[in-house]
């Protein structure tokens, strides 16, 4: 798994990644929190994503949820944190019909996942989120939105300044295909 990309998404998607072993306690109480106010569950570490890819196929609510999470503890007793990575990475779908990182670097940038800028890791690992809605080929002004947020992320979570990350997002994508919208 590429650094640039697995950086970007754990600042994104799960911050406590390599220090919780599936299931992030505050997470999971901010998700049934924000459940119990008629939002989304949320809080899913990436071993939960990564269960609900693999195991209830996208399936919500709260039965599938704590199925997902016993399935997490459980990916984490089997697997390193790499392993883990990897197969999400593997797995997740990034829009416009790419299935995998490979896929997806090679849809949106016509480059391997280890040779992606930080500009680009960043937009990529903003898409796992929800692809169709951040599809930059479609939705370009959404998907730099989501970019945004990554970064602000990475500079919340110390990967980077406001300085690197403002220059990571004015750098150029070079897109293997035009974005637009």
């Amino acid at each position: 798994v590429p650094a640039r990309v697995a950086a970007a998404l754990i600042a994104t998607e799960d911050t406590r990644f390599y220090s919780h072993s599936g299931l992030d306690a505050r997470g999971a109480l901010r998700g049934a929190l924000s459940l119990s106010r008629g939002g989304a569950l949320g809080g899913a570490t990436i071993d939960a994503q990564l269960s609900k890819l693999l195991y209830t196929h996208g399936a919500a609510g709260v039965k599938p949820a704590t199925k997902q999470v016993v399935l997490a503890v459980k990916l984490d007793n089997a697997y390193t944190k790499r392993q883990i990575l990897s197969m999400y990475f593997d797995a997740a779908y990034f829009g416009h019909g790419a299935y995998g990182l490979v896929s997806a670097s090679k849809a949106y940038f016509g480059a391997a996942p280890d040779r992606l800028t930080w500009a680009q890791a960043t937009m990529i690992a903003g898409l796992v989120n929800a692809p169709t809605a951040y599809d930059p080929t479609e939705l370009f002004k959404l998907a730099r939105e989501r970019q945004r947020h990554v970064l602000d992320r990475m500079v919340a979570t110390g990967a980077f300044t406001k300085a690197q990350a403002n220059q990571v997002f004015d750098a150029r994508l070079n897109p293997a295909t035009p974005f637009s919208g």
